[in-house]
């Protein structure tokens, strides 16, 4: 391991040096190697793809997705009217589709609270969906495709997190039910999965599921921890889990902002992990809870 970690740090070190884009790389432990998924298409990498070839790591290029996941497939919501208010008290569950008046579309990932502030609640989700301008959200329940029926929350917090570390705060300044449950009403016994708390990913391997609109509950496995990925733009996000179930597509555009868990001895109950921000071909990418709750200084609801 210690010459993984040797071979990893100094890839790291690579990067800082030739700045590439797109790619993302964490140790695999079933390769035993340090693991680079990059795209050919991306010209200006080639100087960082010869000179990290010293470190001999493991070179991959996007996989072939073999059990494509039908609801990728499932068009936008509809572009219409928004109602300016709740007119009744909607239950929110994580998972759920949260979206903004730009009609950028993402998931509803847990309820926090101000550490400071107790009055002060927020929803979790993805900060890529919370970069344009400050913003109000509304709320969605699963299988919706129109926006008529939708619920406003509250307004988005600005905040350098929304782009350093991809995760946004909205700040609930309306009359709704906040989630303490995630949903998962594909299953015929345990439509609700109730959060006991959170707790980190140590190990590769461990089973993780996430809840997101568009593929709702679905499940793999941890293939690397301590990951970074490099944006198109450039951005690098840092200490990312990834995790996969081999050649299937368990995550798709618009489930960013999920929960990502872990099911405990009751299969009603779960802990929480992360939080789903990326899709690479079959790999899933997922923001640890502990970075959220540090950089965002809030905590967790719990269910129970």
């Amino acid at each position: 391991m210690a010459t993984l970690t040797f071979r990893f740090n100094n890839i790291v070190d690579l990067i800082n040096k030739l700045k590439p884009v797109n790619i993302l790389v964490y140790i695999d432990m079933k390769l035993n190697n340090v693991v680079i998924h990059y795209s050919p298409k991306d010209e200006q990498n080639k100087e960082f793809l010869n000179s990290v070839k010293e470190y001999m790591p493991t070179l991959i290029q996007p996989n072939i997705v073999k059990h494509h996941h039908p609801r990728c497939d499932e068009t936008e919501i509809s572009h219409t009217q928004i109602l300016k208010r709740s007119q009744i008290k909607r239950k929110i569950l994580n998972g759920e589709v949260i979206f903004n008046e730009l009609i950028r579309m993402c998931s509803v990932g847990f309820w926090a609270k101000n550490n400071k502030n107790e009055n002060l609640n927020y929803i979790v989700t993805a900060g890529h969906c919370c970069v344009d301008r400050s913003q109000y959200f509304h709320h969605l329940p699963w299988n919706y495709r129109r926006i008529y029926g939708s619920t406003r929350v509250g307004e988005m917090i600005e905040s350098s997190n929304n782009v350093k570390y991809d995760f946004c705060l909205v700040n609930v300044t309306e009359d709704v039910n906040l989630p303490t449950v995630i949903r998962n009403t594909d299953s015929e016994y345990y439509d609700e999965l109730f959060i006991e708390g959170g707790k980190n990913i140590t190990s590769y391997g461990s089973h993780l599921c996430k809840s997101g609109q568009i593929t709702h509950v679905t499940c793999g496995y941890v293939k690397g921890l301590n990951a970074f990925s490099l944006l198109p733009a450039g951005q690098m996000i840092t200490d990312l889990i990834v995790a996969s179930k081999e050649f299937f597509e368990t995550v798709c555009q618009g489930d960013s902002g999920g929960p990502a868990f872990s099911y405990l001895q009751d299969l009603s109950t779960v802990s929480l992990n992360a939080m789903t921000i990326r899709v690479w071909n079959d790999l899933s990418i997922f923001l640890p809870l502990h970075v959220i709750l540090s950089k965002g200084e809030v905590e967790l609801v719990r269910s129970r």
